[in-house]
């Protein structure tokens, strides 16, 4: 039986996002499997090029890199206002990458299975003549992020149109993975003759040295995510400003950039903020910097089951989360600190935290135990690699 496969994205392995955190740390953990034949994906300026990986067998793997223009994104805070040109925009943007990734899927990868790592890139592959495995990194509902990013399309034609494309996705896969159960049970009703699995996202093992403690008369705080209004850093500007306890006690890094730096650094210039709330921009090696932090704080609006969250698991820092997601469905009250998505409620949570209401040793004790027995990227891989036998086995 023929167990090759690759992983896929239309996105580009150079953005920061979660997806590409977990592609890239599935492809660094999967790099001496003979089975694994290596990531085709969009991205980076100048054309096709080609990068290789070596393995312990000494065979290379093959990354596939496309290119994409960026001209038109000066434009884009128009384009999206309309329908018409917010669908375009889209096409642009979600569309033809992934079109051009599953051509070069189809006519380039001898593997016998393709998990793909986004909708519209399944919906491409009906014709590739393998085994598809889609993997919807998402909420609940998979058409709410793209909503937030064109509102314009929403209750009209085209977002009808863009539900067609999730179902047909669906339909070409041979099993569908979710990030959380209500999906799945959602695509199940829809759907129940496929194959459909909840497998939690999982990051690398990092060994945790020391519980919460902190000797500054700050509390470092940190947030990872792109600055988009679905990530809801506002919410905790909001919170600062509020709080004249939070801003004398509390300094908070964001790591991540986005189309709302801009806004969100003029309030926080405004509201004399700058010392307390920085924004550092993107960074790759998020995981190797939590550590240096009391705190991590996810106040996302929509989320599936973010990389970051389970990264601040991995070194054993005490978590507050907006009950977002998979998040309520993986942790329980006891082993982070939930709430609600509005700035009163993080305003509250922060100088409860800030007057040591919360044992935060203990959650972050609880956390770092549920990740090192259901989260980290080994106790994830057993259950795709069970997917993959299913799959295979169906002939």
């Amino acid at each position: 039986m023929d167990k090759s496969f690759i992983l896929a994205t239309s996105g580009s392995l150079k953005s920061v996002n979660g997806v590409v955190s977990f592609i890239k740390n599935l492809h660094n953990y999967l790099s001496s499997d003979e089975s694994y034949q290596g990531v085709f994906h969009f991205g980076g300026r100048g054309g096709e090029r080609y990068q290789s990986l070596v393995t312990s067998q000494d065979k290379p793997k093959e990354t596939v890199v496309y290119s994409r223009s960026k001209f038109l994104l000066a434009i884009k805070n128009v384009l999206i206002r309309v329908p018409l040109f917010a669908f375009f925009w889209l096409c642009y943007v979600y569309l033809y990458p992934a079109k051009m990734v599953a051509k070069k899927v189809t006519r380039s990868s001898s593997s016998n299975t393709i998990i793909s790592n986004d909708m519209f890139l399944s919906f491409f592959l009906s014709n590739s003549n393998r085994k598809l495995v889609t993997i919807l990194h998402s909420s609940d509902n998979p058409i709410n992020q793209l909503l937030i990013y064109f509102p314009s399309i929403k209750g009209g034609f085209f977002e009808s149109l863009i539900r067609k494309i999730l179902s047909r996705a669906i339909v070409n896969s041979d099993a569908v993975v979710t990030l959380n159960n209500a999906l799945r049970d959602t695509i199940s009703k829809a759907h129940p003759q496929k194959l459909v699995y909840t497998i939690y996202n999982g990051v690398p093992h990092v060994k945790c040295e020391a519980t919460y403690e902190s000797n500054s008369q700050y509390l470092r705080l940190v947030g990872v995510g792109s600055l988009t209004f679905r990530k809801g850093f506002d919410l905790i500007v909001d919170a600062f400003i509020n709080s004249k306890l939070i801003r004398e006690r509390v300094i908070i890094d964001i790591l991540g950039d986005g189309p709302e730096r801009t806004s969100l650094t003029k309030r926080v210039i405004d509201n004399g903020l700058a010392d307390v709330i920085n924004f550092k921009g993107n960074v790759s090696n998020v995981s190797e910097i939590l550590g240096g932090y009391d705190i991590f704080i996810l106040p996302s609006r929509d989320e599936g089951l973010p990389i970051a969250i389970l990264e601040a698991c991995s070194v054993c820092l005490p978590i507050i989360t907006t009950r977002v997601g998979a998040i309520p469905e993986v942790f329980t009250e006891q082993e982070v600190i939930y709430i609600e998505t509005n700035s009163k409620s993080i305003q509250k949570v922060l100088e409860s935290v800030v007057n040591n209401d919360f044992d935060l040793s203990s959650y972050s004790d609880d956390a770092y135990k549920k990740f090192s027995d259901y989260l980290s990227i080994e106790a994830m891989w057993k259950q795709y690699y069970t997917v993959l036998e299913v799959v295979n086995a169906k002939g």
